[in-house]
């Protein structure tokens, strides 16, 4: 299947000089800043295209959509034979001839909007409504917001077994809003009413099951906050597209996580047959492409949740690490030179920011 899909690809970059994709590009919120990632390289030159375009599609957000509407176009032109789908292990033709994934290329996009420009911004007139839709929260116009969104299974049941690996349990960052509450911090939760109730909390707005809940305060939220903490879920992209830093936690895939100076990863743990952890090396080496349940399960290996203490002390560092001037996150190179080491020694040659303390208890024995 993949020699075939390399095989389709190679031809269609050769013959193709105009990139239409497909309506799911519009669908979901994370699909939305792939299309966006694509839209960012073409314009860079980074593309073997000359164009981009996207076919019309219904999307759950309707507010984000506004940013590519440029690009859609009424029906497939007379000269395109290749409609381009979304596929996480899809590879795309560059124009130095080599071939990227897309979180290659995400983690390219991310450093240009959190280093150069945004891909996106939020208009005065939406900001000025934000600002008192979370006054009517609790939350001043002035005050620092941190926006969370933990992955449950509800909003997509279609995928909700196979993509379960990606999910994780609110109750497991209480530890970590409460360090961000103590320093002055709100914390928004976002996500679906189709989500599990957050406990009450100090310093917790559950904002899915308030009368704010939409898809422009949505992007509204992630485009405001300081920084963003998630798991591997379309809604904690979004904050890459404005320019926000971003703490994934609880991520699986080593072969797809973003990197980038702006983004800090907190990984699951990988455990064998045994339940003992799995060597980072041949985490990287032997079971990087891991992304679905039955991935797993074929190698007897089972995934062990980010701990609370864990989530609590990456989103210190993010704190810590965010400069209130520029909004970009500034980490000293040598906290992630270690962890990078044995990402570059193995097969995928990619450079994450593992969270250090994180890297140091669980792979070093320090």
């Amino acid at each position: 299947m993949g020699a075939l899909r390399a095989m389709i690809d190679a031809n269609f970059a050769e013959a193709e000089a105009r990139w239409i994709l497909a309506p799911s590009f519009l669908s979901h919120v994370g699909h939305l800043v792939y299309a966006a990632v694509l839209v960012e390289m073409q314009r860079r030159g980074r593309l073997a295209a000359r164009e981009v375009g996207i076919l019309p599609g219904a999307s759950h957000n309707r507010y984000l959509r506004q940013s590519l509407e440029p690009y859609v176009v009424p029906d497939i032109p007379p000269n395109v034979s290749y409609v381009e789908s979304i596929s996480a292990r899809k590879r795309h033709l560059t124009t130095d001839r080599t071939w990227r994934t897309m979180s290659e290329l995400v983690s390219e996009a991310t450093e240009i909007w959190s280093g150069d420009r945004p891909f996106a911004e939020i208009d005065a007139e939406t900001r000025q409504r934000g600002d008192a839709a979370l006054a009517a929260l609790g939350v001043p116009p002035d005050a620092p917001i941190v926006t969370l969104h933990v992955r449950e299974a509800g909003y997509n049941s279609a995928i909700a077994d196979t993509m379960s690996l990606r999910d994780a349990r609110i109750a497991d960052y209480r530890e970590a809003i409460a360090v961000l509450a103590a320093r002055g911090l709100r914390v928004v939760r976002l996500g679906d009413p189709s989500m599990t109730p957050a406990e009450p909390q100090e310093g917790l707005v559950d904002y899915p099951f308030t009368a704010a809940k939409s898809d422009w305060m949505d992007i509204y939220l992630a485009a405001r906050c300081r920084f963003h903490i998630g798991t591997s879920s379309g809604m904690s992209f979004v904050p890459l597209a404005f320019g926000r830093p971003v703490l994934f936690t609880n991520w699986i895939t080593m072969a797809h996580v973003v990197c980038a100076s702006s983004v800090v990863t907190l990984p699951k743990l990988l455990l064998d047959a045994d339940g003992a952890i799995v060597p980072l090396a041949d985490y990287c080496g032997v079971h990087g492409h891991l992304l679905e349940r039955s991935d797993a399960d074929l190698y007897g290996l089972t995934f062990r949740d980010s701990a609370p203490e864990d989530i609590a002390e990456a989103a210190r560092l993010m704190d810590d690490g965010t400069d209130l001037d520029t909004g970009r996150l500034r980490l000293p190179a040598r906290l992630f030179k270690a962890s990078q080491a044995v990402f570059a020694a193995s097969p995928l040659k990619s450079r994450p920011q593992i969270a250090p303390g994180f890297w140091r208890r669980y792979y070093t024995g320090a």
